[in-house]
């Protein structure tokens, strides 16, 4: 018998997610049922902010949906995680901008964008950051 994670899935959280909406994930499972039956359980409560973009797709497939995760939505999630009382920890936000740019940079994709995203919703927004 098999433990391969065969059966991948791929998310997109919603405008129910707040800042997170549009950030693609993906998780894998044994096999459709195997996943089915992990979405129907009672307290799994992941379509409430989450939608599926695609399901039973290969590991491959998978990184290249996640990787069509827009820019924009990664950097509101970079902000949504960077606040502690009300304010933008210049900390924390630097710390999920780095890691957040190193898998912008894998997809092929400029980082600077993403830094120039953030920059656009702070100013938008009128947040402050603090140290």
């Amino acid at each position: 018998m098999s433990d391969s994670l065969d059966y991948a899935v791929v998310f997109e959280y919603t405008a129910a997610a707040g800042g997170y909406a549009g950030v693609r994930t993906w998780t894998a499972f044994k096999d459709k049922a195997d996943f089915e039956q992990w979405l129907h359980k009672p307290d799994n409560k992941v379509l409430q902010n989450q939608k599926i973009v695609a399901r039973g797709v290969s590991d491959d497939q998978a990184i290249r949906l996640v990787e069509e995760t827009p820019i924009e939505s990664y950097a509101a999630a970079c902000v949504e995680e960077s606040i502690r009382s009300g304010h933008v920890s210049k900390f924390l936000l630097e710390m999920h901008l780095s890691s957040t740019a190193m898998a912008i940079a894998h997809s092929g994709r400029d980082p600077l964008i993403l830094v120039n995203e953030v920059e656009k919703l702070l100013i938008q927004k009128g947040v402050l950051v603090i140290d």
